[in-house]
């Protein structure tokens, strides 16, 4: 009987564990499908997605089936094992042992009444597999390791001098996206990171923040390392406006005030919207600041979700701002008004600028061009075209 559950709770325990992977695969593609339901009728691509979607209910179904097959087989061969145990009883209690009747039916009772609670087991086995993959995945990300958060120093009274010394990086052991890189960022500077896709610049930012750690090499800010700060610490201090925003399923206001809403005054986020040109549209919503904006701000145009996140950065008001393509959704009226705003912005902090358009980073103090990782040049812009380097070959692509 052992032998058959456990090889019955195996095969269960695996279909099961098959059936939440598609289950979850066919979730993501309703998804997709619903939010995307636009791109999929412009390119009538309707029964591509239903087979799709079919294909893996077809899969959901043989797996479920499984389960059950193994749950039924389990069951009936239990059934069998403990009809042939009272059988033994019998034969041998009427064949080799000397018993009374009164003993023989004493005997025969206490065994029959251990069918029920055996039954009983089997019977939760199912059930049992099917809970245990469930908790797999739940388990699974309870046991992920924790960010480390190693350093103990808190960053106060921030001036914004970065440093990159020989920093490299890489997201498998095999190969580096950066290799080797020195920047040296003055308090109050703006610089622009120049490259091709791949390039490095997003690594950059993302080592900054402290969300991963550099193979080799060291980050300061300050002259301290910021492996020595305390992360919450560190974090307070950069602002980001990103070109993919994302914006949380809450008010006007709560996105403004990200991380500060108990804190900030509703006096500094309407004057935050107001540099981000966002006050007249808020304005106009139903309710104002206090309008919710759905799930992504799907309630709000491209250029209004993005001016969005500059009011929220605006808002931050912290010494060390990254922007990344921040005027990309921007129409050209608007990324004027916007742009003027940033500029107003950047004034007495550190601003790190991930541009593809040139046009938006002629202003900055350095330019730094990335290829490969590895930093080919830097300088102004003007600096940058009389080297007739990479920059300008750019710069001739864009404009020419």
């Amino acid at each position: 009987m052992f032998l058959a559950v456990k090889l019955s709770s195996t095969r269960m325990r695996n279909s099961s564990r098959k059936v939440r992977q598609y289950m979850g695969s066919m979730t993501h593609l309703l998804n997709e499908n619903i939010s995307g339901s636009s791109l999929v009728k412009i390119y009538n691509a309707q029964n591509q997605e239903s087979d799709k979607f079919f294909a893996l209910i077809q899969t959901i179904r043989q797996q479920r089936f499984k389960v059950d097959m193994a749950s039924a087989f389990n069951m009936i061969f239990v059934n069998i094992l403990i009809g042939l145990s009272l059988a033994s009883v019998v034969y041998f209690s009427a064949t080799y042992l000397t018993m009374t009747a009164g003993e023989f039916l004493s005997y025969f009772t206490a065994m029959g009444m251990l069918v029920k609670p055996a039954k009983s087991l089997i019977n939760i086995n199912k059930p049992l597999q099917t809970a245990m993959t469930a908790g797999e995945s739940v388990f699974g990300l309870i046991d992920e390791p924790q960010e480390q958060n190693s350093g103990k120093k808190q960053l106060k009274d921030v001036k914004g001098a970065i440093k990159f010394n020989r920093v490299s990086f890489g997201y498998t052991d095999q190969n580096n996206v950066i290799n080797n890189i020195d920047l040296d960022i003055k308090a109050g500077q703006t610089i622009a990171l120049v490259g091709s896709t791949g390039s490095g610049k997003t690594t950059i930012i993302q080592l900054l923040a402290k969300f991963y750690s550099p193979k080799s090499g060291s980050i300061t800010i300050d002259g301290t390392d910021i492996c020595e700060f305390e992360l919450d610490s560190l974090r307070t201090q950069i602002a980001f406006v990103d070109q993919n925003v994302r914006l949380f399923n809450d008010s006007v206001k709560g996105n403004i005030a990200l991380g500060q809403i108990q804190n900030m005054s509703d006096e500094k986020i309407e004057n935050a919207a107001k540099i981000a040109n966002a006050y007249d549209f808020v304005e106009a919503l139903s309710e104002k600041f206090d309008s919710q904006i759905g799930e992504d701000g799907t309630k709000l145009s491209g250029g209004q979700r993005q001016r969005l996140a500059i009011a929220r950065a605006i808002a931050k008001d912290s010494p060390i701002l990254i922007l990344d393509e921040a005027t990309s959704a921007l129409d050209s009226a608007t990324e004027k008004k916007v742009q003027a705003a940033i500029d107003e912005m950047q004034k007495n902090r550190t601003t790190i600028i991930i541009a593809h358009r040139l046009s938006t980073v002629q202003k900055a103090d350095k330019i730094i061009v990335l290829r490969q990782g590895e930093v080919i040049e830097q300088g102004s812009h003007q600096e940058l075209l009389s080297a007739n380097g990479e920059y300008a070959s750019l710069y001739k692509h864009q404009f020419n």
